[in-house]
């Protein structure tokens, strides 16, 4: 496995450089802008999407094919990509919450005491790209999942136009039980992995 996920590093170092710079310029924004739903769910949603893209570059250079003949199992090749996916999740999540604590500090009267909420509100949106499409993906591949991926950022993004407009960022079921939320996220991360496992296998070639 280590083998998979220090090849997925160097293709993000090629592929995807321009991504996390992306996401840093929109924290950085986010910090000292009162509206920044917007912001936080897009960077969330990047670092979760990652290991899609990744996905998407294995499978139009036929990497997948290439593995078949790997000895390595498709469990683990499943479990790369999910492990990944969470150090990045994990990476995006503890960045946005510094974004979102200096925004507490700098414009929104330096109350920090949803900044926990809010933590554990940016990890579970940076999981549900995995969660929900993850599966889909490796059982019909990248571009018929692509719907479903189209279809999930178009409602997080309305929902962020509906917080940003409100003057508001807020996700009452995650903001006041982050410690309900998170568990329950992780149970479905989990289950969406062992789903993936089942599916893989069985993928259209």
């Amino acid at each position: 496995m280590k083998g998979l996920i220090r090849k997925d590093i160097y293709m993000m170092k090629t592929y995807f450089r321009i991504s996390w710079v992306i996401v840093l310029i929109f924290l950085v924004v986010g910090a000292v802008n009162e509206k920044a739903s917007f912001y936080y769910i897009y960077s969330c949603m990047m670092g979760g999407i990652l290991p899609i893209s990744l996905l998407s570059y294995d499978e139009k250079e036929r990497w997948l094919d290439y593995a078949d003949t790997l000895p390595v199992s498709t469990n683990t090749i499943v479990r790369s990509k999910y492990l990944l996916g969470l150090i990045f999740s994990v990476a995006v999540s503890v960045l946005a919450t510094i974004s979102y604590a200096i925004g507490c500090k700098v414009s929104r009267g330096g109350d920090l005491s949803g900044v926990p909420g809010m933590a554990a509100t940016f990890f579970c949106i940076s999981l549900l790209p995995a969660i929900l499409l993850m599966p889909v993906i490796f059982k019909f591949g990248v571009e018929k999942g692509r719907i479903l991926y189209y279809i999930l950022f178009g409602m997080l993004f309305f929902f962020a136009a509906l917080t940003g407009f409100s003057d508001q960022f807020s996700a009452p079921a995650l903001s006041l039980h982050p410690l309900i939320a998170v568990p329950v996220f992780v149970a479905l991360w989990i289950g969406s992995l062992l789903f993936s496992q089942v599916m893989y296998p069985r993928r259209e070639r």
